[in-house]
């Protein structure tokens, strides 16, 4: 049987590395700005609950990618919504 779920909703100025290892949180979608500042940060919480991140809102650079998944060990995918897919 599977914990307990949490659904948060943060702000960008508010996505920190503490934040996602307080929380645990396993998966989770933001815009470009929240990923390229999290592969700055430096790593200072335990966020192996992380599973996989969903970028929305804009293309998804493949540097930017690069950034986030060697920093986190992260997989970081392109979402695509009804304004992408339409």
């Amino acid at each position: 049987m599977a914990g307990p779920a949490h659904a948060s909703r943060l702000s960008a100025a508010d996505t920190s590395v503490k934040t996602l290892g307080h929380f645990r949180i396993a998966t989770m979608s933001a815009v470009l700005a929240v990923y390229a500042r999290l592969a700055q940060m430096p790593l200072d919480a335990d966020i192996t609950s992380l599973r996989f991140a969903i970028v929305g809102a804009s293309p998804l650079p493949p540097a930017v990618r690069a950034a986030f998944e060697h920093h986190t060990g992260v997989p970081l995918c392109q979402g695509c919504g009804l304004t992408e897919a339409t």
